[in-house]
């Protein structure tokens, strides 16, 4: 950190709720965590200033609490013990804060109700980055939010740089180009009437197959033709930078075995019973790739995947059998496996004891439930997968995925303000999360600790 009292402060906005802040910051944290930065977790702060949604979680005493949804999901994923809550996300948007909001404006006037929302923003931003060598700070669903209260997305970024906060502002857009650009340029107009010029571009989700194409069209746009057509409405007459072009990451949609279970055993009449639950590998890491409701009487084995999960009735014990002997011989050849077994119509009932006892030390998740084999599928069908906080397989997807495909962030930092990495040889402490696990990061850590071993010891 340079002479500024605060660190470097990286703002992430979006051009609409879905367009990917969340997992922008996660892969942000992570590429910091990974080298040339190697920061430790404890160097690095994370803020959603104004959030929308309060979840229930688990405080350190054991007591359920409320926290942000965004929030309690972040710092879970990245493993920070004991987060303030109260300092991650001061403010949030529950419902009817927005009718309090005008009441208060008609009561009090606009700008001292303004006034007391950033006094709260200032104090928990200080606390929170007090040591720090880094802050990420994720905006609202869209910059609209928070507008009734005077702490939109701007005003936030606008406050932060009249404390004296180095601010970078990143913007986070969709990966269809044509999308991206419709999204992007009325954003870029309406922050800069506020006086908020964007300092990089993250293009995420693009499509893995056209990437270096969609890389070439995006820089081409806001690099040449944006400052044409908008430069003088929007203060960008050098264009936008592009700092990532990241693609799509398609495991990030499938549910784990986890969340199939919570899943289930939240429907009326489901019923669910777990008959096997290994920890090795762990059901919070295992994808459902595919589901397949069993109809054939045989030879259905040869049609199954690695990562399926099979749904067939608790009566049919010979099927049963088969596919616990199956699920074994796809491991022995080295594949991953099924995902699970899930077994329908269990108040029928019907599972012979020698069943029972081969479940007992079942190599894979098998549930059952009292819903019928088409009630279940089409409870499958019907889930909305979000990443858990318990996803540590998808953050390390994200780490990679940002590793790979985002530029060197020292380069948004402000003129004079240096951007602190790792000496040579220094790797992720133990307080920090997994490091990346992209080729590129793995590489380095190798070398890192290579390096190490052979500096001589201190006297």
């Amino acid at each position: 950190m340079s002479e500024c009292a605060f660190p470097l402060t990286l703002c992430v906005l979006g051009t609409s709720q879905n367009s990917g802040k969340t997992v922008t910051c996660i892969g942000l944290l992570c590429k910091l965590l990974a080298p040339p930065y190697s920061f430790r977790l404890d160097e690095i702060g994370y803020m959603k200033p104004v959030g929308q949604r309060l979840v229930q979680v688990r405080a350190s005493d054991g007591r359920m609490i409320e926290a942000e949804r965004d929030a309690a999901l972040v710092t879970a994923l990245m493993g920070v013990r004991n987060p303030r809550y109260d300092l991650v996300s001061p403010i949030v948007w529950t419902p009817g804060r927005t009718s309090e909001c005008i009441d208060d404006a008609c009561r009090r006037g606009p700008r001292e109700m303004r006034a007391d929302y950033l006094r709260v923003l200032q104090q928990a931003y200080g606390k929170l980055a007090r040591g720090k060598k880094a802050v990420i700070v994720e905006g609202t669903g869209q910059i609209g939010v928070g507008s009734v209260g005077g702490v939109s997305a701007a005003d936030i970024v606008l406050a932060l740089r009249e404390w004296g906060v180095p601010t970078c502002v990143l913007l986070v857009t969709q990966g269809d180009l044509g999308a991206s650009v419709a999204e992007t340029v009325p954003h870029l107009l309406t922050l800069a009437r506020f006086g908020v010029r964007i300092d990089g571009l993250i293009v995420n989700r693009v499509d893995s197959t056209r990437l270096a194409e969609s890389k070439a069209a995006l820089a081409t746009f806001y690099g040449r033709a944006l400052p044409k057509l908008f430069g003088g409405h929007c203060g960008l007459e050098r264009g936008v930078p592009i700092v990532g072009v990241v693609p799509e990451i398609p495991d990030l949609a499938l549910p784990t075995m986890r969340f199939v279970q919570e899943h289930l055993a939240a429907l009326p009449g489901a019923n669910l019973q777990l008959y096997a639950w290994p920890r090795q590998p762990e059901p919070e890491g295992v994808f459902a790739r595919r589901t397949v409701a069993l109809s054939l009487r045989e030879r259905y084995l040869p049609l199954l995947r690695d990562g399926d999960l099979v749904v067939t009735g608790i009566n049919a014990n010979p099927r049963i059998l088969s596919l616990l002997d199956h699920h074994r011989s796809m491991q022995a050849a080295g594949g991953a496996g099924l995902a699970g077994i899930l077994l329908s119509c269990q108040s029928v009932g019907g599972m012979l004891p020698e069943t029972r006892v081969a479940l007992a030390s079942a190599r894979v998740p098998v549930l059952a439930t009292s819903l019928d084999t088409a009630r279940t599928i089409h409870a499958l069908a019907d889930m909305t997968v979000k990443i858990q906080p318990y996803d540590a397989g998808k953050r390390d997807l994200i780490a990679g995925a940002y590793c790979r495909h985002t530029d060197d962030l020292s380069t948004l930092v402000p003129e004079g303000e240096p951007f602190p990495r790792a000496t040579a040889g220094a790797g992720a402490s133990p307080s920090s999360a997994p490091p990346c696990t992209c080729p590129a990061c793995q590489r380095a850590a190798i070398q890192a600790l290579a390096q190490a071993a052979s500096w001589p010891s201190e006297p």
